[in-house]
């Protein structure tokens, strides 16, 4: 589990890293396409190792119900991250 732990810990680090600095770029798409896929690199090291700390630490039914916990969160994360996007921002007219 410690090293499950740690790579999960880093990748979120390193994702919210990423995260401000591709928010921060608002005239550079290059530098914008670099922090996203640094982003999404950081991200791949967390959805693994959570499904990991998953099956160390739960035994039966209740890994079960995390494994599908953890199926329906990113299911739904997904979904409402696409409908998010097609709200119109006022913002910006």
């Amino acid at each position: 589990m410690y090293g499950h732990k740690r790579i999960y810990s880093v990748g979120l680090i390193f994702f919210a890293i990423f995260a401000v600095l591709a928010a921060t770029v608002d005239s550079n798409f290059v530098a914008l396409c670099i922090f996203r896929a640094l982003q999404g690199a950081a991200a791949a090291c967390t959805v693994p190792t959570a499904y990991a700390m998953v099956g160390v630490g739960y035994k039966g039914q209740a890994r079960e119900l995390a494994v599908a916990a953890l199926g329906v969160s990113s299911t739904t994360g997904a979904i409402i991250g696409s409908i998010g996007m097609y709200i119109p921002n006022n913002q910006y007219g």
